[in-house]
C-alpha cells in the first residue's frame, strides 16, 4: 500500500521480463489500496511503452516531482 514513485530516466531500453515485472508490480500495488507512478521515460522507452499499449496501464509523469504530485 502507499504511493510508489519509480523513476526510469537512467533507461533507454527495457526488456520484455521488465516490462512484466512492472506489470505485475503496478497489480500488487493496485490490490494493496497503493497508486504507482512513473517518471522519466526516455523517448526510446516511451516508445516500447506505447508499442505494448501499457502507456494505458501507468500514470507517467516527465519528472519526479510531477510524480510525487500524482502519487498523493
Amino acid at each position: 500500500e502507499g504511493q510508489w514513485v519509480i523513476d526510469l530516466s537512467q533507461l533507454s531500453y527495457m526488456g520484455s521480463a521488465a516490462l512484466g515485472l512492472l506489470v505485475n508490480l503496478r497489480q500488487q500495488i493496485k490490490q494493496s489500496g497503493g497508486r504507482l507512478v512513473l517518471c522519466g521515460l526516455s523517448p526510446q522507452l516511451l516508445h516500447i511503452f506505447k508499442t505494448c499499449c501499457m502507456e494505458k496501464l501507468f500514470r507517467i509523469t516527465k519528472t519526479r516531482k510531477d510524480a510525487i504530485a500524482a502519487a498523493c
